[in-house]
This record gives structure tokens, sequence and C-alpha cells, in this order.
């Protein structure tokens, strides 16, 4: 412990050695969102815009595993066959999974509110360490003046499923204002095929979905910059049944308030920043038909300060320190979980010091009354020798604790837990030409070991969360993208293959029937395809994404068959004299295929989709 306390000293010295140079760069980009445009959604980095605006899933056309119970209903994630937990969410860089579950329905963050969502698969050296060993998702608005001063969308499909969507900008002065509201009303009216393979028909999870964020910029005359963002929601929807239910009386209500606010100001030496969220949700759940309810509200005060700054224009450094203050009042708990870690961290890259490679690192020592937090950390080294061709190699451990539910649900929680900890490897290597066959090649692989790893289990019908000993998850992600023009027609192609091995490499107890088998709900194989064609104002897409057999217990007894999923749209931009209008008709599973990413659970057939977009300058 005192040698943790003595590293962050010595980092927080350094800063009075620097002199400031008139040239220097800081990756602030968990601070400066805006500063990154919006990249191509395919190269697993981020959503595309399009896809955020015109699509009610913009994340199946990631390489994200998901297991979705229903269009608009509970949504969760893995990123490299971890489990669902394993993962954070962050928006506008804080973290807002739900402290009961330690995950984050994606579908409670509906795509269309944001301008940028940023997916990491793998450990970074210029982004604060979450700690955990799976993936994250930021999701980031933050206004920008854009050309476009009113955008109002619409989407509607043959479900009865509809969204409206309005986001609108203006500047005053030095201050930027942000508007963006929306409203999602599912009924999930379609058709789908039982297990004696016959065809019905039923409304699937109703849902009602109202959001507002709004935000404000301001530049102050010395140099500081204020934002402040407002987000709040309200999500009402059932809970829908299993192909083995007549029906299901089961609801769910989830309420947010986030409140974010982040001031920054530019010295001569460097970047001082301040961020402070207040988050509050509130989560009811009730069945009339078991007589169960639960209302739920977990309080979150986040505060963090930064201080960033560059040593002769070679050394790039930040360090920072901060903390979260969780409460949790459930009438699901016999208690009132409280937690109010805080942690210091380092971060740095070496800049120009080595012509070979760039190092970067960052350490990060986190305080628990209730737990012994290790030193986590992350070493990089990157290299990028020419403009064609450029490699790098991360490394760092991870550690996570049990959820409040993993701990203290009434009659299942297992207050014997361990935390998690362990440690993961990655390499990469990136080809960038400009040629119409190879715009961008991509190959990275990858290691992850866990010990203790959480997991539910279902033992004779009854779950309950215990440690599963060793997981060990490794493979290999591709990745390739084309580009070329036959006279006025632009064609873009997009390939994309992962293959994950995420499997117990040690026994629980004598002759374990899960031991060296794949985890549940993890595909070993995931691919997927896409085609842009573009003529003048017309564009026509077709999307294949490919999952092979995931299994849904963990001694492989039972299995979700392979997914074949196609989805075309073709879409039609006109340019009037007072505003642009684009115009989309869509086909999501355009092969009807009968298809579940949850056990009985199945999702909608053929379906067909219009959206409009309406932009006013």
């Amino acid at each position: 412990m005192y040698r943790q306390f003595i590293l962050i000293i010595i980092a927080f010295g350094l800063l009075s050695t620097v002199h400031s140079q008139e040239q220097w760069e800081i990756d602030l980009i968990e601070i400066r969102i805006n500063e990154q445009p919006l990249i191509d959604a395919f190269s697993s980095d981020s959503v595309n815009a399009d896809l955020i605006s015109n699509n009610f899933s913009p994340f199946y056309r990631t390489t994200l595993n998901f297991r979705e119970y229903s269009p608009g209903g509970i949504s969760i994630f893995s990123i490299r066959g971890s489990t669902a937990q394993q993962n954070t969410v962050f928006w506008n860089g804080f973290k807002i999974e739900n402290q009961m579950l330690g995950l984050t329905d994606i579908n409670l963050l509906p795509g269309q509110l944001f301008d940028q969502i940023y997916i990491n698969n793998s450990p970074e050296t210029s982004r604060l360490i979450n700690g955990k060993p799976g993936g994250t998702i930021h999701f980031n608005s933050r206004p920008q003046l854009h050309e476009d001063q009113l955008v109002f969308s619409t989407f509607l499909d043959n479900n009865r499923n509809r969204s409206y969507h309005l986001n609108t900008n203006f500047k005053v002065g030095t201050t930027l204002f942000s508007i963006r509201a929306l409203s999602n009303q599912f009924s999930n009216r379609y058709s789908y095929t039982d297990l004696s393979n016959k065809t019905k028909k039923a409304d699937h999870a109703r849902l009602n979905q109202n959001a507002l964020i709004f935000s404000v910029i301001h530049q102050t005359s010395n140099n500081w910059q204020i934002s402040y963002d407002l987000w709040v929601q309200n999500t009402e929807r059932e809970v829908p049944p299993t192909i083995f239910q007549q029906k299901s009386e089961a609801e769910q209500t989830d309420r947010h308030l986030r409140n974010a606010f982040v001031a920054q100001k530019a010295f001569s030496r460097g970047v001082l920043e301040l961020r402070t969220a207040f988050l509050a949700e509130q989560l009811i759940y009730s069945d009339s038909l078991i007589q169960e309810f639960s209302d739920s509200r977990m309080l979150e005060w986040q505060s963090r300060l930064s201080y960033s700054v560059s040593i002769a224009s070679l050394f790039p450094i930040k360090v920072e320190s901060g903390q979260r203050n969780i409460q949790i009042r459930s009438d699901a708990y016999d208690n009132t979980p409280r937690q109010s870690p805080f942690f210091l961290s380092f971060s740095g890259k070496s800049g120009d010091l080595f012509s070979f490679a760039q190092l970067g690192i960052q350490i990060k020592q986190e305080f628990n009354r209730d737990y012994s937090i290790p030193l986590t950390y992350q070493f990089q080294l990157s290299g990028k020798p020419n403009d064609l061709f450029s490699w790098s190699i991360t490394t760092g451990n991870h550690y996570r604790l049990p959820t409040f539910n993993d701990l203290y649900w009434p009659g299942l929680g297992n207050k014997e837990l361990q935390p998690e900890d362990g440690y993961q490897l990655d390499g990469s290597i990136q080809l960038e030409r400009n040629h119409p066959l190879l715009k961008g090649l991509q190959l990275t692989g990858f290691y992850r070991k866990t010990n203790n790893l959480i997991f539910w289990n279902n033992r004779q019908g009854r779950w309950k969360p215990e440690n599963l000993s060793t997981v060990k998850a490794r493979g290999m992600e591709f990745r390739w993208q084309g580009e070329w023009m036959i006279s006025e027609v632009k064609v873009q192609s997009k390939v994309g293959y992962d293959f994950v091995v995420s499997e117990l490499t040690k026994e629980r107890f004598p002759n374990d029937p899960a031991l060296n088998k794949q985890l549940p709900y993890i595909p070993k194989h995931s691919f997927i395809l896409e085609n842009i064609i573009q003529y003048r104002d017309w564009q026509l897409s077709s999307h294949l994404r490919s999952l092979s057999t995931r299994y849904t217990n963990t001694d492989h007894s039972s299995s979700l068959d392979p997914k074949y999923l196609l989805d075309i749209s073709i879409s039609k931009t006109l340019d009037l004299s007072f505003m642009r209008c684009n115009l989309s008709l869509s086909v999501y599973n355009a092969t009807n295929k009968s298809h579940f990413s949850v056990a009985n659970r199945p999702l909608p057939l053929r379906s067909f989709g219009l959206g409009i977009q309406i932009f006013i300058p």
C-alpha cells in the first residue's frame, strides 16, 4: 500500500518540473469528446451516424455479441467472450452501469440521442482504466454547431413499432445550446415460429420510451470551457412471454435523471479539468401472475479532478483522482448497501522519446473500505514505421467486485463470493492503403485469464451466483474494407470475422461437466459482411450477420442454432430549396429466418421499416 502511495506522489511531483512548449498534444478523447469525429461503424470502433438515426438496433452492425429478449426489450452485450457484468458503459465519460446488476441494458440508451457510440474492445492507456476485464461502450452526446440547425427523424415498421426524434442546436455568443428529444413506441406485433414449427402472431413486449437531453457549452473570456448536460428518461415496457407461456403480466419501469458538469481550463503548462455528475435511477418491477413487486432506487455522485501536461513536448502525462458515492435503496434487500470508492491514477506516453515505438502506461489505485483492491495497470507499445502500417501490443490486469445483487439478493445472493482478478494481452497490426481493394485491414489477437469469475448458475431450477474458478478467453479479430468507383457508382465493402474461445479451464468440483467448454451465449464464430452502393442521390445497402452455435448452459446440454440474418435498405436524398430530406425503406431478416438470441424468446421474422429524416438549416 505504501509503495502505491509513493508512486502516485512521485507522479504528482513531476508536474512542478515540466516546462511549457508551444507545440504539444495530449490525448483527451474521454474529455474532449467532440474532437474525434464519428468514424466508420464497421471498424468495431463506433456506430455510424446513419445507423444511429435509421435503425432501432444499430449495434447489430457491430461485432458486439447480444442477448436481446425483444426489439426494445432487455438487451445486454459482451465483448471478446466476457460475461455481461464484465463490460462497462460510459456517458460523456461517466460510468452509468446499474449498480445492482453491474451491467447496463443497452435499450435504455436509445442510439438516436447520441453523436457517437464508441466501442472499445481492448485496453487503452489513453483512457481511464475501468478495472473490468471486458470492453467498454462510450455514449457521447455533446452539442456541436452543425450546418443543419434542426433535424427531425421518424421511423416505423409493420410490427407497429415507431420512433420520433428531434435534434436542434443554436449558438448565442460563445454559448452553444442543444436539445434532443425522443419518443419510442413499440407494440412488437410480429409472427414467430414456435417449437412445433407453427407460425403464430403476438403482441410481444410493448414499450413506451420518452427521453430528453439538454446540453450547454460555454467558453469564457479567460479560457475556461464549461459544459452542463441533463438527461431525463422514462421507459415503461412489458417483459415478453416465452414460447412456453400463454402470456406474461410482468412489467418494468425505468426512470433516469442524469446531471453532468465539466469545467476545463487551459494553462501554459497543461489542462486542468473538473468533472462531477449526479445519477439517479428508479427501477420498478411487478408481475401480477406470481404476485411479485420490487421498487429500487440507485443514487450516485461521481467527481474527478485531472491535470494533463507535456514534458518538453515529448512525454504527455495525465494525473487524476476521483470518487464515487453509491447508495441503493431497494425493498428487495434487507439492508441499504453503500460504497464510496476513491482512486488515484497516472498515465503517460513516451511521445517522441523513441523513434521505433511509443510506450504508453497507466496505473490506477482504488480504495474501498470493504475490499483490499490491488494496483491495476496497463502498458502499451505501439509503432507506425510508415504511413501504411502500424502495430500495437497492450497488456494489463483487471479486478472486478461482486455486484449488489450477487451479494444481497434475497434467498439467492452469495456473500461468500470472491472478487474476480486476472490479466489480459492483445496485439494488433493495421494496414491502410489508398487502394480500391485494400482501404483498410486489421488483424488482432487477444488472450485474457480471469480467476474466480462470477457467474449465475442454474442448479436444479435454482439460480445462484458462484465463482467459476479460472476462465480463459482467447481469439482473433479480422477487419477488411475496400472502396472503389465504377463510373458514377461508388461501392463500399466491409468484412469482419471474430473467433472467440471462452471456457472454464479449472474444475469447480470433481468431474465438472462444464470443464473446457464454451461459456453460455458466447459464439465461437461471428461474421459480418456489409455492402453499400451509391449512385447520385440513391443508396442501396445490404448487411449479413452470422453467429455460430451458442450454448445456453454450462454443460452444453442445450443450445441455440446458428443464426444468419440479412438486412437490405434503399434510400433516396432530396435536396429542396429550404430543407434536405432522406427517405429509406428497409427489410429486416429478409430471408425470413426464425432466430433467437435468448432461449425460448423468439425474435421477429421478416419485417419492413420506413424512415424519414428532415434537415432544416
